[in-house]
C-alpha cells in the first residue's frame, strides 16, 4: 500500500509510515486482526491441550487405582497362602502324627541329620516337648556341616591369598555354635557325636588357627566372643599364618 502523506510503497501489515512515521490505518486494522486472530488461536490451542492432558490425567488415574487394586490382590493371595500353608501342615501333623514321628525317628537312626533337621523345621517340632533328642543332634549336625564349609574355605582362601576377615569371622561363630553347651546332651548317643564333632573343631582351632588352650575355652563357657577377643583371635591367626586380609 502507499503512505497517504509521502506516497511511499510499503507493507500492509506496517502500522506507521517507515519514510515519514504516518499512521497508517490499514496497517492498524492488519495488526488488530492479526492480534485478535493469534490470541484466539492461542486460546483454542491452550483448550485443547487442557483437554488433552485432563484425559490424561484421568487415564493415569485409573491406571493408579488398577495397580493399586492388583497390588492389594496380590497381598491378599499372599497372605492367604502364608496362612494355608502352616494351616495345612498342622493338620497333616495331626492327621499323620505316627507315620511323622516314625520317619523322624528313623532319620535319626540312620543319622540322615540334614534330612532330620529340615524335617523337624518343616513341622515347627524343634525344641518341642518330646523331640529335644532330635533336635539337639539335628542342630549340631547343621552348625557342624556349616563349619565344615566355612573351614574349607577359609583354608582355600588362605592358600591363594584371598581371606577376608568376614571369612574368619563367620568361622568363630560356627565355632562357638558347637563347643559352647547350656547344657549336657539327652542321650548317649548324642554326647557321643557331638563329642566327635567337637574334637575335631577344637583339634582345627588349635593346629591351624593357632589358638591358645584358653582361647578354646572361651568359646566353651560363652555364647558370643567379647569383641576384643575375637578381634585377637583374628590377627593372631594373620600373624602366624604370616598374611593379610584382603579387606
Amino acid at each position: 500500500m502507499k503512505c497517504i502523506k509521502c506516497g511511499a510503497h510499503v507493507n500492509a501489515y506496517e502500522t506507521n509510515c517507515p519514510y515519514c512515521g504516518t499512521a497508517l490505518e490499514k496497517g492498524i486494522r492488519w495488526n488488530i486482526r492479526h492480534n485478535s486472530a493469534k490470541d484466539n488461536y492461542d486460546a483454542a490451542l491452550k483448550a485443547k491441550t487442557g483437554i488433552y492432558m485432563s484425559a490424561f490425567n484421568r487415564i493415569v488415574s485409573v491406571v493408579l487405582k488398577v495397580e493399586l487394586a492388583l497390588t492389594a490382590l496380590i497381598m491378599v493371595i499372599v497372605i492367604i497362602i502364608s496362612s494355608v500353608k502352616p494351616l495345612k501342615t498342622a493338620l497333616n501333623f495331626k492327621l499323620h502324627k505316627n507315620q511323622i514321628n516314625a520317619h523322624i525317628n528313623q532319620l535319626y537312626e540312620d543319622e540322615k541329620y540334614a534330612e532330620l533337621y529340615s524335617y523337624l523345621q518343616e513341622y515347627g517340632l524343634n525344641y518341642k516337648e518330646g523331640y529335644d533328642i532330635y533336635t539337639e543332634l539335628s542342630n549340631k549336625a547343621y552348625y557342624y556341616n556349616w563349619f565344615v564349609c566355612e573351614r574349607n574355605d577359609l583354608v582355600m582362601s588362605v592358600e591363594t591369598g584371598t581371606t577376608r576377615r568376614i571369612d574368619i569371622e563367620i568361622l568363630l561363630d560356627r565355632i562357638g555354635d558347637i563347643l559352647y553347651e547350656v547344657k549336657e546332651p539327652v542321650s548317649e548317643k548324642n554326647s557321643a557325636k557331638i563329642n566327635i564333632w567337637k574334637q575335631d573343631v577344637e583339634d582345627f582351632c588349635r593346629y591351624y588357627l593357632f589358638m591358645s588352650e584358653d582361647d578354646i575355652n572361651l568359646f566353651k563357657t560363652q555364647s558370643y566372643l567379647k569383641t576384643a577377643d575375637e578381634e585377637r583371635i583374628i590377627q593372631d591367626f594373620a600373624g602366624k599364618r604370616g598374611f593379610r586380609y584382603v579387606d
